[in-house]
């Protein structure tokens, strides 16, 4: 990483919070099209922060800046665009088998995956879904009202609700979240509570959980 990629990083870490750190030093594996439905935080903001935010922000020479999910999305068929065409990111050299160390071109898997993000609507999506699209890590959310504990899922009774998977332990708890899935749908996307009062997106412990009268919240396990 370049000195001027490493300041970059650290400015876009300070402006945007920790959780953006890892998505500005790490560039995301390639994904396979059209998998699971592409999510702002787990696979366009991780390419957004490492191409572009360095030129696509205050003092720099973009017109506008790309520095959070709200500047992305007002821009989004733009970008979509702009990155199909290769006309952006900036990046002369010719592709080649051995890439540079700072290069910023897109490959192609990325410039799909905006634009699917782009024809799936450009939603904020912040849920937290693990590899194969399953919420709270597999775990029961019904369980956590109508058993008071933590119960794993099985994938025999799988409902699918605004993009996630969920997974049940009995028939009988998939049917009472087929009847009322807003009463017991993870808050803030099951990311961590405790994380997001500090501004940060953070995974969470399924073992750990507040059911309330609505929802239930899942968050990390708290120090002792």
């Amino acid at each position: 990483m370049s000195f001027l990629r490493l300041n970059s990083a650290l400015w876009l870490a300070g402006s945007l919070g920790l959780s953006a750190v890892l998505s500005v030093v790490a560039r995301p594996a390639p994904a396979t099209a059209n998998a699971l439905p592409v999510t702002f935080n787990r696979d366009i903001a991780p390419i957004i922060f490492h191409s572009c935010s360095s030129c696509h922000r205050p003092g720099e020479a973009a017109p506008f800046s790309l520095l959070t999910y709200s500047d992305v999305k007002k821009h989004a068929r733009q970008v979509a665009e702009v990155t199909r065409s290769r006309s952006m990111p900036p990046w002369l050299p010719d592709p080649q088998e051995l890439r540079f160390a700072d290069e910023s071109r897109l490959t192609d898997a990325e410039i799909l995956r905006i634009a699917d993000w782009v024809e799936q609507g450009a939603a904020d999506s912040r849920i937290n879904l693990d590899k194969n699209g399953v919420i709270v890590k597999g775990y029961d959310v019904v369980a956590y009202f109508s058993e008071n504990k933590a119960v794993k899922g099985s994938s025999k009774y799988e409902s699918l609700y605004q993009r996630a998977k969920h997974y049940f332990s009995s028939a009988t708890n998939q049917a009472m979240f087929g009847q009322n899935a807003s009463k017991y749908v993870p808050q803030y996307g099951a990311f961590c509570a405790d994380g997001l009062l500090k501004g940060n997106l953070e995974d969470i412990d399924p073992n750990v959980f507040f059911s309330r009268q609505k929802n239930c919240t899942s968050a990390r396990p708290r120090q002792s």
